[in-house]
């Protein structure tokens, strides 16, 4: 009976400590209603019958609502300008339901449907806590139910930055978080190229009539 209260007590331990984190690591997301950040293909070429043509980049839209418990909501945008210039937004959050956390950054449902239990509270991957910006530690975001590494920091396109990597069964991911702020500034295919946050570097935009 002693040993199974010893297991029952350790399980309870290693669930509190993975995904969430440990209560004394949780700080505050350092995200306000209003924010947001855009980022933009880095390869925007592709081979069709063995010509290389390319296209205006795609761009990934993420929109922050304050909401009144003190979390927030944030919706995602997949954004295509056309050779004119005209702009087309798809937001996928208003179809499929927009992300809420908490004001910790960690996952606690969806504007619709419902989200799987192994998700919850999972934190959302637009910031790193400084408690996990160091080389070897770990952390999980809301995108999967896996565990992601912190690596860094590095030498990544404009940015010293932190980067997390997830290995997948047939790909690796990774995410890119600057390494003052700790924002994210890109991921294995996009790179930040506008924010209201003034601190945060940006990279310059490629499409058309975009500063």
């Amino acid at each position: 009976m002693k040993n199974l209260c010893m297991v029952f007590s350790m399980s309870i331990l290693l669930a509190f400590s993975s995904g969430c984190g440990e209560k004394k690591e949780l700080t505050l997301f350092p995200l306000e209603n209003g924010d947001e950040f855009v980022y933009e293909e880095l390869d925007y070429t592709q081979k069709i019958g063995g010509i290389e043509v390319s296209h205006i980049p795609f761009q990934h839209v993420y929109r922050v609502k304050s909401q009144e418990n003190g979390g927030f909501l944030v919706e995602f945008i997949i954004r295509a300008t056309d050779r004119s210039g005209k702009v087309l937004d798809n937001n996928i959050s208003q179809k499929q339901g927009a992300s809420l956390f908490d004001k910790y950054g960690r996952l606690t449902g969806r504007t619709k449907g419902q989200i799987s239990s192994r998700l919850e509270h999972n934190f959302a991957n637009l910031w790193l806590p400084p408690s996990r910006r160091q080389n070897g530690a770990k952390t999980r975001f809301h995108v999967n139910t896996s565990d992601w590494n912190v690596e860094g920091p590095v030498k990544w396109e404009e940015w010293d930055a932190w980067k997390v990597t997830c290995e997948a069964e047939y790909s690796k991911t990774a995410l890119y978080f600057d390494d003052k702020t700790g924002f994210m500034v890109g991921n294995s295919n996009y790179r930040l190229v506008q924010t209201n946050k003034k601190e945060l570097k940006t990279a310059k935009s490629r499409v058309p009539g975009v500063k």
